[in-house]
């Protein structure tokens, strides 16, 4: 493929949002002001708090109740097939 052509398929994509923006069009500051920054580091660790209460609140101090929980979903399962028999 030439140039003209990727250039005409990124104008093509740029319509339907399917590609991303040209080169030229990108900003040469990634970090943005220093506003962003702050609201992107609020923002990781508020992803990071969030997937470490999952991963050890839930799963650690919580796995007694959902083994009861799965076992009262089998009982009730398993009484469900006895009526319907």
């Amino acid at each position: 493929m030439d140039l003209q052509i990727i250039k005409i398929l990124f104008n093509f994509g740029k319509i339907l949002a399917l590609t991303p923006s040209p080169i030229e069009e990108r900003s040469s500051n990634c970090l943005g002001t220093p506003i962003e920054l702050i609201l992107k580091i609020f923002i990781d660790i508020g992803n990071y708090t969030h997937n470490l209460y999952f991963m050890i609140i839930l799963n650690v101090f919580r796995r007694k109740k959902w083994y009861k929980f799965i076992k009262n979903l089998e009982d009730v399962r398993s009484n469900e097939k006895s009526t319907n028999l």
